[in-house]
């Protein structure tokens, strides 16, 4: 019987390094991923590297994917039932200011990246006839910021491949679902500018959002047992900022 594993994509930091930790609290055996550094990878799973994974590769290239998947034994001797991507780069400027390689460069990892991972992990899933995806987008994709042309395209790409994916998929019986997130204290806003603090008087519940809560809400929705009957959906979680804007 192969063993069970929930794939985290963007492992390392920001959010994606707190729902690690949630989804380790809860008992899950994770295959973390990283691009460049771990440092944060190795201090969680410090004294517990034998129920997890750690794998580098670059989420742009279709190739190093499906090796590392064929290197740690995916459809063979693990399955990854569950999968959770995280990763996400970040650029600011104004369109007419927009270097054209930043531009390529957010959509590539976000978008591009996004469509890989779904590629090669829906096929095993496929084949066992189960699956869980969720994708972490964010209310730019929905709203459309100022000053984040790459990044908001990027996520209402994202948001438009989750439906389709959910489509395409659920009659594997395997759930798709994204999540979008508002101001969050991790990643991009552990820093925030005068702009993102702007958006504080936008926010009804006049803060910016914790990456726990997050971390809550991704379980909920990677866990059949709590949402079986929910695919397809955008879920935001954003204080109500996107009601006011």
């Amino acid at each position: 019987m192969m063993k069970e594993y929930c794939l985290v994509l963007g492992a390392n930091g920001g959010i994606g390094l707190e729902i690690s930790k949630y989804l380790i609290d809860k008992g899950y055996n994770l295959i973390l991923h990283y691009n460049r550094n771990s440092q944060h990878i190795d201090e969680i799973i410090k004294n517990r590297e034998e129920d997890h994974i750690k794998v580098k590769f670059d989420i742009t290239d279709s190739s190093s994917i499906k090796n590392t998947l064929k290197e740690i034994g995916a459809g063979k001797d693990i399955e990854i039932s569950k999968c959770i991507n995280c990763v996400g780069i970040h650029y600011r400027s104004f369109i007419p200011l927009m270097p054209d390689n930043k531009f390529r460069d957010v959509v590539e990892t976000n978008l591009t990246g996004a469509f890989l991972i779904i590629k090669h992990i829906s096929a095993g899933m496929i084949k066992n006839k189960r699956g869980t995806i969720v994708n972490i987008s964010s209310v730019a994709g929905i709203n459309g910021l100022i000053g984040q042309a790459c990044y908001s395209s990027s996520k209402a790409g994202l948001d438009a491949i989750t439906k389709i994916a959910s489509k395409e998929l659920a009659k594997y019986n395997i759930r798709v679902n994204s999540i979008a997130p508002g101001f969050i204290e991790a990643g991009i806003i552990e820093n925030p500018t005068d702009n993102d603090l702007e958006y504080l008087e936008k926010i009804p519940m006049r803060r910016f959002g914790k990456a726990q809560e997050v971390a809550k809400l991704s379980y909920f929705l990677l866990e059949d047992q709590e949402s079986s009957y929910i695919t397809g959906q955008n879920i935001v979680i954003d204080g109500g900022l996107s009601i006011n804007i």
